[in-house]
């Protein structure tokens, strides 16, 4: 009589991990140095976007006899993508003993959040099956979630041709987590350089590699510039037309624990309305200011209108937040023939470190009454 083929061969699945006890980059850290890896239930494991998986399968045959023709097959589920981690139907195990055991390691970079479903289907020919029986058969499925380790927002304004983009990245998970590395990709005909306090670009473009230890719920904000390749044709238009300005890749160690890289983070930008009636836009402003210190841009009003306007550039403090005008907050500008334009220097200052938005600034025409919305003109950084 044929055993239960329940009996005949115990499944196990367990997640490998490799700890390692300093942050990649620190003092006594050896890179591709030999490290012992954990063997941990799969139930109490977490893992983050970006993460290294890998399972370890472990076949064993606990009965008397033989066990033969044993296959393995690993899937992989997130969403309606499956993928085959491992499969040797077309050279199965030829038999285990009793007491022996057959394993196997798969491996996956769990690159998109969302709940993963692995899945193992074991065949055999039972012991002492008669010859055309159905083979023997055991399924298990594991669920386990790849959670963000950072929550990311960003912001992108346009200065002439570049683009300046900030990114605040928190922490999202529970405990302490190192951003390790940044990297921005910017769309095609553009370049991204890090921008640091107190420095220059860095010289490798769009990446950086400081660690920074987060806190939970601690955050770190990048800064990004964004260029033209080249100087040819009208780069202020075509920064202008961008909508997706590029891709943000986040590297994270966790302490005592994986390592990864977020990627895919894109930065959009919503296409600046097209211009009518009283046009306001920064025609020059200082690629960065010092905190509490006076300085001045240049900013042109144009009238696309068919009929003379006399504008007047009015500053609301109200909404101007950290940036305020140094001086006078109305500026009347005289008559303005249609299609003539006129630039107006404004002194301003900002009062507190970072990526400001300049905004609260409007066009009224003393003629007509039109009035345009307040609108962010540009960013301001300071330091």
């Amino acid at each position: 009589m044929a055993a239960d083929p329940k009996d005949a061969l115990v499944l196990k699945v367990m997640r490998l991990r490799r700890p390692t006890l300093e942050a990649p980059g620190a003092p006594g850290f050896a890179e591709g140095a030999p490290m012992p890896k954990l063997m941990l239930p799969m139930s109490l494991t977490q893992s983050f976007v970006g993460e290294s998986f890998t399972g370890y399968l472990h076949i064993a045959n606990p009965i008397s006899v033989p066990i033969s023709s044993v296959t393995l097959r690993v899937e992989l589920q997130i969403g309606s993508s499956k993928l085959v981690l491992f499969n040797n139907a077309s050279n199965p195990v030829d038999s285990i003993a009793p007491g022996e055991f057959f394993d196997a390691t798969v491996d996956y970079v769990l690159r998109d959040q969302g709940t993963y479903i692995l899945t193992c289907y074991v065949s055999f020919t039972p012991p002492g099956a008669p010859a055309g029986e159905p083979p023997g058969l055991l399924k298990r499925s594991y669920r386990f979630p790849a959670l963000l380790p950072f929550a990311v927002v960003h912001r992108a304004a346009q200065l002439d041709s570049q683009l300046l983009v900030e990114c605040a990245v928190e922490n999202a998970t529970g405990g302490n987590i190192y951003l390790a590395s940044s990297s921005f990709e910017a769309a095609p005909g553009f370049r991204a350089a890090l921008v640091r306090a107190g420095a220059e670009e860095v010289p490798l473009w769009g990446s950086g590699s400081e660690m920074h230890l987060l806190k939970p719920r601690g955050a770190h904000s990048l800064l990004f510039r964004v260029i033209p390749e080249d100087d040819s044709g009208d780069t202020v238009a075509r920064a202008r037309a961008l909508d997706l300005v590029g891709t943000l890749a986040l590297g994270w160690h966790v302490p005592d624990g994986p390592s990864g890289v977020m990627e895919g983070h894109q930065v959009r930008v919503r296409p600046l309305p097209s211009a009518t009636g009283l046009d306001l836009r920064v025609t020059s402003c200082p690629g960065r200011v010092r905190v509490e210190e006076p300085f001045r841009l240049e900013v042109e009003v144009v009238n696309r209108v068919a009929q003379a306007a006399e504008p007047s550039l009015v500053l609301d403090p109200r909404l101007m937040g950290v940036v305020r005008a140094h001086g006078v907050t109305q500026y009347a500008l005289g008559r303005l023939e249609p299609n003539a334009s006129m630039r107006i220097p404004l002194d301003l200052l900002v009062t507190a470190p970072g990526l400001h938005a300049l905004q609260g600034v409007s066009v009224v025409d003393s003629l007509s009454s039109a009035r345009t919305e307040p609108q962010v003109l540009c960013d301001i950084l300071a330091f």
